[in-house]
């Protein structure tokens, strides 16, 4: 007899342990504690996704739409994108920004010893985020014909902050006004 899911419940799970993956990364939690952390049993994560993997994944695609959604309200193209960028470290900053960013940055690295086949979130935390800051590069007509290349270096340099923000904020901080004047003086030049 198949098993029926309740898929309210389900979902509600799903965002439960993404709020825990957020706080806490997903590296160390079992199904076991992952249940415990959720108020839950682990037979009943079992009958709504199966298998661990699966409600990790499922988690993940709760949080990653989390993120995006807030990096959507944060990242608003305007004629000075030199402006814009000021204001997304400012959001970047954020307490709860960061965990988004070191949970994906994480989990996007521990999938690079998977098969490409298998990979879920690697390829998409550049091209999920690419067209964001490629609309902050276009929407300032002195920095447009360079957008994709722009938005490229933002990711990487907001990815590689993500791991170190907490061992040196000040420094990041200083680096990334840095790259701010940078893309000043490309645009002034």
């Amino acid at each position: 007899m198949a098993r029926t899911v309740d898929l309210a419940h389900r979902s509600d799970l799903a965002e439960r342990v993404a709020a825990q993956f957020v706080l806490d990364g997903t590296d160390a939690a079992s199904l076991r504690d992952l249940a415990a952390e959720v108020g839950a049993s682990a037979r009943m994560l079992v009958h709504h996704f199966g298998t661990r993997e699966a409600l990790v994944g499922a988690a993940l695609e709760v949080a990653r739409e989390w993120q995006l959604a807030a990096a959507r309200e944060a990242i608003v193209p305007g004629p000075d994108a030199v402006a814009v960028l000021g204001s997304v470290w400012a959001w970047f900053c954020r307490e709860d920004t960061r965990r988004y960013f070191a949970l994906f940055t994480g989990v996007a690295a521990r999938e690079r010893a998977r098969p490409v086949h298998e990979r879920r979130f690697a390829a998409r935390l550049g091209s999920e985020w690419r067209p964001l800051f490629e609309d902050v590069f276009r929407a300032d007509a002195r920095l447009a014909a360079d957008a994709p290349e722009l938005a490229q270096v933002v990711i990487g340099v907001l990815r590689g902050f993500a791991l170190d923000l907490d061992d040196g904020g000040g420094e990041a901080e200083a680096a990334f006004a840095v790259l701010v004047e940078l893309v000043a003086r490309r645009r002034d030049g």
